[in-house]
């Protein structure tokens, strides 16, 4: 059934509001996904509404594309009049929105907020169509005034369990409502604004002349204080407050608790980003075509343990998922994440370590090169594998902060790479003693501001190439983790969330023969994950004895592994299988029990820094390490 004729079997079916559960399908199965996204957040209401629409449409919601409360309040009223949602600069309609407006052969536009919201000049500009205004004198007034018109073409309110029903969210954040959108459109229920401390006038009015039986409140008291709650329970209604303690818990707390009753179902969800309403605007049509719930991501970076638990839950059942929204607002690796959870019904080991950013979703791996001197890869590698490199080693000194490093960093996201930064640093006693904060906030600020995660290592490989005695630093171990203990302590200072600090050691230093210890190097708590740099002279493969001490080690210290630079000799076949077994093995590592995860693997490919010849991929090498390039498995930002 493809989602538009699905959104007319839902429409009709919820003509009685209740739903039938579907049959569950074989756990184990694949997902379907379904991805409607645009460039930007116009772009995606406009793809979505003539994906759902695409015989046309007489009728159409516009809304602005910068404010969350008219746009979700709006969604029982596009439910109620089975129409799509567009959005729309507030002083010119976009070339975007006029498009679909024709493509969709709309005859009847809806703006949906007062003059403040779309001016009448606006309004008057519109041509070749009918232009109605809903409105109240407030942001809560034009919830209030949308809920009227709801019930005006119903009939009725609706009447879920509980009783006839209004539903409540804050104003002010948009997560709670957004949670709260994809039941309104789908059972045409009411959606009012309430400010976080006390109940607006309009909704107050509102609740007095709808006259529900049951109040379904979204979000937890710090989002809509307990005394909103006594105050709606004074106006005679009963409060259900659905909430947890995140926004991802709230949604899953609305999505469990409509699928249970009946209204929504259980064989699909949606799937948007939850720190950024951009295209979330969007995402209440296509909830009422899946009659799905609308789950949110904790940033896009991180889809969220409360998150991927409901999908795991879902394990045998969910059949569809929707993501609303391109891969700038939702990555690849969130719907990895939601779709391995919901194939394997692997809910979150509450052992595992905490997400970080760029961490990837079990069961991939990013897959990338250090290349040269910090060369471009886009010839040797990105040309002829025609896709980018999913991960990018690159090296710097001290005075490079400011410029070169996160102008290649910028250059890396900008074409999809995950930059793994490496720096060498002044003294590292300079660094612990908070001489060079000044410097390292630069940095930080500089990686911070950027478009996407960044791996920072501050000093890779410091036991230096001397033997065991000597490291990169008289300071020795404890110089060089006061060193990164200094840098995190200014990344807190400085609330960055961009970033991923990690410590890369030498693959040598788990060989006996090296006569290092690894926990010198290592600190609890101070790293996002451990880089190890594996090289291997002899022909063979990486997966060594050593490789399993290292994923056994990290495990225990409660971490995963990313491999900041690998080497292996060999142009052959059998070198090429070692780097596809090298490469499946990381993949796989999430479940193979045999150690800590394994995120990412960095090929060194380059003559420098070795004195036993280049490290450079051959070409039977270069080949396997192209072909995955391409890879399903192969973790994308």
């Amino acid at each position: 059934m493809t989602l538009a004729s699905r959104y007319m079997a839902v429409f009709i079916a919820c003509a009685s509001v209740l739903v039938s559960a579907p049959p569950p399908v074989t756990a184990g199965a694949v997902v379907d996904v379904t991805r409607l996204g645009g460039a930007t957040r116009t772009e995606t209401a406009a793809h979505v509404a003539t994906s759902l629409h695409p015989d046309g449409t007489d009728h159409v919601v516009v809304v602005r594309s910068d404010r969350f409360q008219e746009a979700l309040v709006a969604a029982p009223l596009a439910g109620a009049l089975q129409a799509p949602i567009l959005l729309s600069a507030d002083d010119e309609m976009d070339d975007v929105t006029q498009e679909a407006l024709s493509e969709l052969g709309a005859e009847r536009i809806t703006l949906v907020g007062d003059e403040t919201v779309f001016s009448t000049r606006y309004a008057a500009s519109i041509d070749g169509v009918d232009v109605t205004r809903v409105e109240g004198s407030s942001t809560y007034g034009t919830a209030a005034a949308v809920a009227d018109e709801v019930v005006r073409l119903t009939g009725a309110l609706p009447s879920l369990e509980g009783g006839r029903t209004v539903l409540l969210a804050s104003g002010e954040d948009f997560p709670d409502a957004l949670s709260a959108s994809g039941p309104a459109f789908v059972g045409r229920v009411p959606l009012l604004l309430t400010a976080p401390e006390s109940l607006p006038a309009a909704t107050i009015e509102a609740l007095l002349a709808l006259a529900p039986e049951q109040v379904i409140l979204f979000g937890g008291p710090a989002a809509v204080d307990e005394h909103v709650a006594d105050q709606v329970a004074a106006l005679g209604p009963d409060v259900l407050r659905l909430a947890g303690p995140t926004r991802t818990a709230t949604a899953t707390a609305a999505a469990e608790h409509f699928t249970a009753t009946g209204l929504l179902e259980r064989d699909a969800a949606v799937l948007v980003r939850g720190d950024d309403f951009a295209d979330d605007l969007a995402a209440a049509p296509v909830a009422g075509a899946l009659g799905a719930p609308i789950l949110l991501s904790a940033d896009r970076t991180w889809l969220s343990d409360d998150t991927v638990r409901w999908a795991a839950e879902r394990c045998g059942t969910l059949a569809e998922l929707v993501v609303v929204g391109g891969t700038t607002a939702v990555p690849q690796a969130l719907v990895d994440a939601f779709t391995h959870a919901s194939a394997t019904c692997a809910a979150p080991d509450p052992a595992e370590p905490a997400s970080f950013p760029g961490d990837p979703a079990p069961g991939t791996v990013y897959w990338g090169a250090a290349v040269g001197g910090n060369g471009d890869p886009t010839q040797r590698h990105e040309q002829p594998a025609g896709v980018p490199l999913s991960l990018r080693r690159t090296f710097f000194r001290w005075d490079q902060r400011n410029g070169y490093l996160p102008r290649i960093a910028a250059e890396d996201l900008a074409v999809g790479r995950l930059p793994w930064v490496s720096i060498k640093t002044p003294g590292w006693t300079a660094m612990a003693d908070g001489t060079a904060d000044a410097e390292i906030d630069e940095l930080l600020r500089n990686l911070d501001g950027l478009d996407g995660p960044v791996w920072l290592t501050v000093h890779h490989e410091p036991e230096g190439g001397g033997g065991v005695n000597h490291p990169d630093d008289p300071a020795g171990p404890e110089g060089h983790r006061a060193a990164n203990r200094r840098v995190r302590e200014r990344m807190e200072a400085l609330g960055t969330d961009n970033i991923a600090l990690s410590l890369i050691l030498m693959g040598w230093t788990w060989d006996p023969r090296s006569g290092r210890d690894p926990d010198e190097w290592w600190e609890p708590g101070l790293y996002d994950f451990v880089g190890i740099d594996p090289y291997r002279d002899e022909p063979g493969g990486l997966l060594t004895e050593t490789w399993a001490d290292i994923r056994r080690w990290a495990a225990e210290q409660g971490t995963v592994v990313a491999v900041g630079e690998w080497g292996m000799r060999g142009d052959d076949e059998a070198a090429a299988q070692h780097v596809r077994d090298w490469y499946a093995a990381a993949a796989g590592s999430a479940t193979d029990g045999a150690g800590a995860r394994v995120i990412g693997l960095a090929a060194f490919d380059s003559h420098l820094n070795s004195r036993t010849g280049s490290w450079e991929l051959p070409p039977s090498q270069l080949h396997a390490f192209h072909a995955l390039l391409a890879d399903p498995r192969t973790a994308r930002l």
